[in-house]
């Protein structure tokens, strides 16, 4: 049986998604099994990006950095 986890995509304006460590299918909420490969997830989400990007980056394009 193949094992994975969800990674946690959180971002500063969208939506939350989560990511399949296997293959890389994204779900609005985590699930038991992926749906993509149908993977059994392991553990808690993890986090993947970091919000904190999104703000570095609308820091740069607006000239305050």
């Amino acid at each position: 049986m193949n094992h994975a986890h969800w990674i946690k995509n959180t971002r500063l304006f969208d939506p939350d998604d989560y990511e399949c460590s296997a293959c890389g299918c994204k779900v609005a909420q985590p699930t038991d099994r992926c749906p993509g490969c149908g993977a059994e997830m392991t553990g808690r989400p993890r986090g993947g990006h970091d919000w904190t990007e999104d703000a570095a980056f609308l820091d740069i394009i607006t000239g305050k950095m």
